[in-house]
């Protein structure tokens, strides 16, 4: 019976061990590192300094993301507008390798969903037919708009027509100076047909 006793309490044992090496594991993996914490404010001051030039803003904590909820940084800086309180993220983007701000983000967003689809969306409905589904948004890694048409039918000659017709109506009527605008058919397994930049 001892014997028994004594591999359970072996086993009990080297279970709880390879529990704590995991809670430690855990809790290193989510601390976050005081030199990146600095080095993002350090990136964040001289970001505000550069790009909001009316020096209102104070960087109040970091954000660590332990988790990759974010995905394109690690570290942000987390900033508050003096003036109106308003809060925001300054961050080293991985993706651009360029600092950003979540405000600015933001505001593209919102001038996307507000000024940009409500024109873009009858139009593509109007012109590629009911079976045009669009995914309009603010590109973060391209750092511009980025429309995606995609069509549930065959392949028709003037469909490269009416891609030339969309790309010129988002850059004359709808003024867009950048903007990444894709289209392809789910038909064909989802290749893209068409794509341009600018």
């Amino acid at each position: 019976m001892n014997k028994y006793l004594k591999t359970a309490f072996i086993a009990i044992g080297l279970l709880l061990a390879g529990a704590a090496v995991l809670v430690m594991t855990f809790i290193i993996e989510m601390t976050p590192d005081k030199d990146e914490e600095e080095k993002v404010i350090a990136q964040a001051e001289e970001y505000l300094q550069s790009n909001f030039e009316d020096g209102h803003y104070e960087i109040y904590d970091t954000l660590y993301d332990n988790m990759g909820n974010y995905g394109y940084f690690d570290y942000a800086a987390l900033v508050r507008n003096k003036d109106n309180n308003q809060t925001f993220k300054v961050y080293f983007n991985k993706e651009t390798e360029k600092m950003e701000d979540s405000l600015t983000v933001e505001k593209q967003d919102d001038y996307i969903n507000t000024e940009i689809k409500p024109a873009l969306v009858p139009y593509i409905q109007e012109k590629f037919g009911d079976t045009a589904e669009s995914s309009i948004g603010y590109s973060i890694s391209e750092e511009k708009p980025a429309i995606t048409v995609r069509l549930s039918k065959a392949k028709e000659d003037r469909d490269r027509e009416l891609f030339s017709n969309l790309v010129t109506y988002t850059k004359e009527e709808l003024n867009l100076e950048h903007a990444h605008i894709s289209m392809f058919y789910t038909d064909e397994d989802e290749e893209y047909i068409w794509d341009e930049v600018f």
